[in-house]
């Protein structure tokens, strides 16, 4: 048993304690590691609720109308490339057949030296050689298509309740259910490329199975399927033990890569902010505890396929031993002495050929059950996700504690903020902020000045009280812009109209002068450098326009970078300036500012402030600045004990 106080210890070790390095404390206490990091255990045995989650899985898909996934035009979708694979497969399966028992051809065709006859299955064999090969490489191209489409077909439908107000919000801030984000693009990844190949194996095998034990039967009469078939229940009985014990592990594993991902994450996005800290060896000790759970868990996942990998090699391998000894058990006592042994070496080629194949089949499925095992450990993660999802959309009632003002003011009746586990920070806060007279809310931290712009937003539910806004063609008339600007992929006129979507407001006539407007209003105009000709090409419109003819600002305007890029363009205080320009290009009744000047001098912070009131814009500001108050008309002061003091700045 670890000693007391290690849970501790390994706190502090995740929050940066000092003087404690990682490994030592790992090699030391590999128990807490161990439990710190361990998941609920889980087990997915191949029963009926099993294939019932994965077939529900599947329904969600095969049923989507996204397009893309459905058929449109030479663009086939989802369900009918699906057939056409499982006939491509069937194709396959005859061309296999066909392959394995020209062997016995040519043994005839040497035996007997007859000439002609061998030229004739030399270009019988070529011919179904590249049948066999073109089929495997369709087969994998369609499998790789479905892929894409089923990934296609699951996120959207994942993306559809997941992204929405309220819910993305939540459910991140919801520790029961761990890594959503990992779940939805790594986890429904593995399925879809998975599937496929996986179903289409269960759909055929059993006819093949069939087929060839018929074949089987003929050939070495009931001994020979009856031995093959008690050796394939035992060889299912000991996969479908050993089965759960590798989901369960699996399942483990995928949480341990989604932790381990997310630091590595952190160290990318906030490397900067790390090296100012000199918080290297912190940052170091958290990469170092959540690889070391990794590797634990992907080496048990690694030993527990131990036995499942034994038993299908084993039936694998011994399978080409009891070939010949049900076939050697026909010849041997005497059945096919009335043959000459030129067509003895055929026939036994060709039966041979039939009974490894009926063995193959077998194991072939034994196979498919080991990865139908991790099909399941997906899928359950997968529809997680979708149940969290399903309950926060029963749940939520939608931000009811908003309606619209009658005067176009913001109106806080009566309000009471507590975080989401109950604990209150404001009491019966009652206040009015009228077009045009700017409020400022300050407080030392933690006493909830963010806290009330989640309820003023609709992130957060007050215990009591109302929100009154103004509204715009039926939504709040209110812009946020929260401590952390977002920067996203795209053009700079993506940033500038964000949240808007590029696609959907650009056939309105206006919408470039006015982000160059507001881009130029902010003080950022030395963004707006002229490109070199090839990337001004990049982003020309198919309408034969001449180079000398397109405005160097909006081409610059249009130039897409990734969001890493932006990070590196931007400096924070740039940052703040162009999240000022989308309230500006956005031009709404009101907005709100949590600390959106905080990276600018007094000089530039006032100089924006100005210009934001001239577009008669309303300000609600968060800040600590002194400088904050010449800008504001009313003062809100957020006190310890739940309380507040509202009053006039002048």
């Amino acid at each position: 048993m670890a000693k007391k106080g290690t849970t501790d210890e390994v706190k502090k070790i995740l929050l940066g304690g000092k003087g404690i390095k990682s490994k030592r404390f790992i090699q030391r206490n590999p128990d807490i590691v161990k439990n710190l990091s361990a998941p609920p255990i889980k087990k997915f045995w191949l029963n009926i609720k099993g294939i019932k989650t994965l077939n529900n899985v599947a329904k969600v898909a095969y049923r989507s109308r996204e397009p893309g996934v459905v058929t449109n035009g030479l663009n086939v979708g989802l369900g009918p490339l699906t057939a056409i694979l499982i006939l491509s497969k069937v194709a396959y399966e005859f061309a296999a057949y066909f392959n394995g028992i020209v062997t016995s051809k040519f043994y005839l065709a040497i035996l007997y030296q007859d000439r002609s006859q061998f030229n004739f299955v030399v270009l019988q064999s070529v011919l179904i050689m590249l049948s066999t090969v073109i089929l495997l490489a369709l087969n994998t191209t369609l499998s790789g298509v479905i892929a894409a489409k089923m990934r296609l077909a699951l996120t959207r439908y994942t993306h559809d309740s997941y992204i929405l107000p309220l819910v993305l919000n939540k459910i991140n801030m919801n520790k029961e259910l761990d890594n959503p984000d990992q779940r939805i693009t790594q986890d429904i990844d593995k399925l879809s490329q998975t599937y496929a190949n996986v179903m289409t194996v269960l759909i055929i095998t059993p006819a093949l199975v069939v087929y060839y034990t018929v074949r089987t039967w003929i050939t070495t009469g009931s001994y020979g399927p009856i031995s093959i078939y008690v050796y394939f229940i035992v060889g299912l009985i000991a996969i479908n033990a050993f089965t759960p014990l590798v989901s369960s592990k699996v399942f483990a594993a995928e949480r341990s890569e989604g932790v381990f991902r997310n630091q590595h994450v952190i160290l990318r996005d906030q490397a900067e902010t790390i090296s100012f800290y000199g918080a290297e060896e912190k940052s170091k000790n958290e990469a170092d505890i959540s690889l070391v759970v990794l590797v634990k868990n992907q080496i048990k996942v690694a030993l527990a396929t131990f036995p499942v990998q034994f038993v299908y090699q084993f039936f694998s391998y011994f399978g080409s031993i009891l070939t010949y000894i049900v076939i050697g058990l026909r010849f041997l006592g005497g059945y096919y002495d009335n043959l000459p042994p030129e067509d003895k070496a055929g026939l036994l080629s060709q039966s041979s050929f039939i009974i490894m194949y009926l063995i193959f089949s077998f194991t072939t499925i034994i196979s498919g059950f080991t990865d139908f095992g991790k099909l399941i450990g997906y899928a359950v993660r997968i529809t997680q996700v979708w149940e969290q999802l399903d309950e926060l959309k029963k749940t939520s009632k939608g931000a009811y504690w908003i309606e619209e003002s009658r005067n176009d003011s913001i109106e806080l009746s009566s309000l009471d903020v507590s975080t989401p586990t109950g604990v209150k920070l404001i009491t019966n806060l009652s206040l009015t902020v009228l077009k045009g007279e700017n409020l400022l809310i300050t407080g030392k931290n933690g006493l909830g000045k963010t806290s009330l712009l989640r309820v003023i937003k609709g992130l957060w539910c007050p215990t009591t009280g109302t929100v009154a806004l103004p509204f715009k063609n039926g939504s709040p008339d209110v812009y946020f812009l929260p401590q952390l600007s977002i920067l996203v992929q795209g053009s700079l006129l993506d940033q500038i109209i964000y949240p808007g979507n590029f696609y959907n407001i650009m056939d309105t006539p206006d919408v470039t002068p006015r982000a160059l407007e507001a881009l130029k209003t902010v003080g950022l105009s030395h963004l707006l450098k002229y490109k070199s000709t090839t990337e001004l090409n990049l982003n020309v419109s198919e309408e034969g326009k001449d180079s000398a003819d397109i405005d160097p600002d909006v081409s610059a305007l249009e130039v897409r970078h990734d969001v890493a890029s932006w990070y590196e363009q931007l400096s924070p205080g740039e940052i703040q300036r162009l999240s000022i320009a989308r309230v500006l290009f956005w031009n709404p009744n009101f907005v709100v500012m949590d600390e959106s000047t905080s990276s600018l001098d007094e000089v530039a912070e006032y100089d924006l402030y100005s210009k934001i009131m001239a577009r008669n814009i309303t300000i609600i500001s968060v800040g600590h600045k002194k400088s904050l108050e010449r800008l504001h008309k009313h003062k809100l002061e957020i006190l310890e004990g739940c309380s507040y003091n509202y009053y006039p700045l002048y």
